[in-house]
């Protein structure tokens, strides 16, 4: 039976490969400059107004993802899913509840 340390750990990896993407782009350095780009165990995490909230860690840094990534669309429609095919603000709450996608609202639009 899958875990979900498991599926936590395939997740953390695909994220790696999407992220790899990410830093292959030629506005990467000015990409962590302006949304406060972080590693954490190979991980990039965005920071921003949220760091001084007083939501939980995990909320507060977001996983950035590319905006061009199968990856992206694959977390978007799960998160869709999850909402029970909720509207728009549902999906886009629950995508931001840990991920980071650059022009959010119209990703979500697009696939849902």
């Amino acid at each position: 039976m899958l875990q979900a340390s498991e599926l936590n750990k395939a997740v953390r990896s695909w994220v790696r490969v999407a992220q790899s993407k990410l830093r292959q782009q030629s506005n990467y350095q000015q990409s962590v400059r302006e949304l406060i780009l972080v590693e954490i165990n190979e991980i990039l995490l965005c920071h921003g107004r949220l760091e001084n909230s007083d939501l939980s860690e995990e909320s507060r840094k977001l996983i950035i993802l590319p905006r061009e990534h199968r990856l992206k669309k694959l977390i978007v429609e799960q998160c869709h899913r999850k909402v029970l095919h909720s509207r728009l603000k549902a999906t886009l709450a629950k995508l931001r509840a840990g991920f980071w996608v650059s022009k959010g609202r119209q990703v979500v639009k697009k696939i849902r």
